[in-house]
């Protein structure tokens, strides 16, 4: 699959991507471009609240896996959609689609910073406190 940039004019290429991935299931799958949009918004807002402006965001990179939490009792495998998606410069793209099995509870979205990325957002949660200094025994002061 080729990277599909994430907005409303690719909205049927999309939901072809994921109907070719998904086949019949349709039970825990993402199954239309509104969703793979919401998890972009959801992937920006989250970014943001870390401290990260738009142009930083490049590079970053979603792992996502559909499915609401089941029950334990819930005893047979369940087909998921997982989606990779990654922000270019010009907006968020979704990278690839496949359909997993899974038993149980799905891992839902993580998020990959580059290591450039992750060195603002440390330094900006560092400058939002400061240390209690210690004495020469080891103590706080």
């Amino acid at each position: 699959m080729s990277p599909i940039n994430i907005n409303e004019k690719n909205a049927e290429k999309i939901t072809a991507a994921l109907s070719a991935a998904n086949g019949r299931a349709n039970s825990h799958t993402i199954t239309c471009a509104r969703h793979v949009s919401d998890i972009a918004d959801a992937a920006n807002d989250y970014l943001s609240n870390l401290g990260l402006s738009k142009a930083c965001m490049v590079g970053a990179k979603v792992s996502y896996t559909s499915g609401d939490d089941v029950p334990n009792a819930y005893k047979w495998p369940r087909k998921v959609t997982h989606a990779h998606l990654e922000r270019r410069k010009s907006g968020w793209f979704i990278n690839s689609i496949e359909v997993v099995g899974i038993w149980g509870n799905a891992p839902k979205t993580s998020y990959l910073l580059t290591c450039e990325q992750d060195k603002i957002v440390v330094a900006k949660t560092r400058s939002a406190y400061r240390i209690i200094p210690i004495d020469e025994k080891g103590r706080d002061r």
